[in-house]
């Protein structure tokens, strides 16, 4: 079995990453929302690996952004995100609060796109000791069905 390096298998993730995301708009917005809460949440220090995290809900944001996100939840999605994305996703739809995330959901439901699953499929602790987590998120628009890598 051939060996990959490891930038090698990065450059490949983010190329496939961002052809999937030029494809799909909803997705681009997911990204851009979980890495800011996965940056915020790292930045602060409330982002560990392999050991658990006392928040308010038992989860780390990003869990909860993913749960949130599949089961629609407003509040656990709005908790979730972080101070500078609460106020990104408020100036995108012009609500303020949760009311920001519903409207999200709205769009969503206008375009006939929704988060249906997802599944961490890996995760990667830097050198630097940072961590990193991957997802395969399940989007559907319409009828349509299709697997997302998601970091």
């Amino acid at each position: 079995m051939k060996s990959y390096s490891p930038g090698y298998v990065a450059g490949r993730f983010i190329g496939r990453l961002a052809g999937a995301l030029r494809e799909q708009r909803l997705t681009l917005t997911m990204v851009v929302a979980l890495a800011g809460i996965l940056i915020y949440a790292g930045v602060s220090g409330r982002l560990t690996f392999g050991r658990p995290i006392a928040t308010g809900m038992g989860d780390d944001a990003g869990e909860q952004y993913m749960r949130g996100m599949r089961d629609r939840d407003v509040t656990e999605l709005f908790g979730s995100l972080s101070p500078d994305m609460r106020r990104t996703v408020e100036q995108q739809f012009g609500r303020v609060g949760p009311a920001a995330v519903s409207a999200l959901f709205s769009e969503e439901d206008r375009r006939g796109e929704k988060i249906v699953g997802y599944k961490l499929v890996g995760s990667y602790q830097t050198v630097q000791g940072e961590g990193l987590r991957f997802y395969i998120v399940q989007a559907q628009r319409g009828t349509d069905r299709a697997d997302v890598p998601y970091t």
